[in-house]
C-alpha cells in the first residue's frame, strides 16, 4: 500500500502523488528544502526514536544490561542527490546512538545502530528499475543486494547475550557497498 507523499520538482512546485514506504521522505536538494518537510522528517527518524527509547527508559522496561539497536540506514554516513532531509535526519541517528551508549553505559546497556544498504525486498523491487537493481548489484562487491537476513543476523547478535562489549556503534551491513566500487 502506498503512502501519500508531497515533494517539489525540478522548478520548486509541490507535487502530490502516491508512493512507496520510503518516498514519504520528499526528494529535495539541499538548496530546494522547506524546513516543514526537515522537521516533519526529523520527528520521524530522530524524534520518533529518541521518545521510544526515552519511554523504554522512564518506564523502567529498559532493564539493567539490555541492548538496544537502532535500525539506520548506510545513508547516515552517505549522501544522494535530492534527499536532503533524509541524509540529515539519518546523520542524526548516528549521533542518537553514540549519546545514548555514553548515557546508559553505567547501567550495562549496550546500544548500537544497524545501516543496512539496498535490501532485497519486493518493496526495493517495486520502487528501483531493473537498471538500478543492475546498478547496485554492480557496484557492490558481492554482486547482489543485501539479504532481509543479513540485517537480522546482525541485529540478533548486537541484541544478544554474546555481545558483552559493542556499544556506541553504527555497523554497516551492505556487502562492501558503501566502501568500494567495481569497475
Amino acid at each position: 500500500p502506498g503512502l501519500a507523499r508531497r515533494s517539489r520538482n525540478r522548478e520548486g512546485q509541490r507535487e502530490d502523488g502516491q508512493g512507496g514506504q520510503d518516498e514519504r521522505y520528499p526528494l529535495l536538494a539541499a538548496d530546494a528544502h522547506a524546513s516543514d518537510d526537515l522537521d516533519r522528517v526529523l520527528a520521524v527518524n530522530v524524534t520518533g526514536v529518541a521518545a521510544q527509547l526515552q519511554t523504554l527508559v522512564a518506564s523502567g522496561r529498559l532493564r539493567d544490561g539490555a541492548r538496544v539497536v537502532v535500525i539506520s540506514s548506510i545513508w547516515q554516513d552517505l549522501a544522494r542527490p535530492g534527499k536532503f532531509s533524509y541524509a540529515v535526519s539519518k546523520a542524526a541517528v548516528g549521533g542518537l546512538v553514540r549519546a545514548a551508549a555514553m548515557d546508559l553505559a553505567s547501567r550495562g546497556i549496550l546500544v548500537n545502530g544497524v545501516l543496512p544498504g539496498v535490501v532485497d525486498t519486493p518493496m526495493s523491487r517495486t520502487m528501483l528499475s531493473p537498471e538500478q537493481v543492475a546498478g547496485v548489484e554492480g557496484a557492490t562487491p558481492a554482486g547482489r543486494m543485501v539479504r532481509p537476513r543479513d540485517v537480522a543476523s546482525l541485529v540478533s547478535y548486537l541484541a544478544s547475550a554474546r555481545n558483552t562489549g559493542v556499544t556506541g556503534q553504527s555497523v554497516v551491513v551492505d556487502l562492501g557497498y558503501s566502501v568500494g566500487r567495481v569497475l
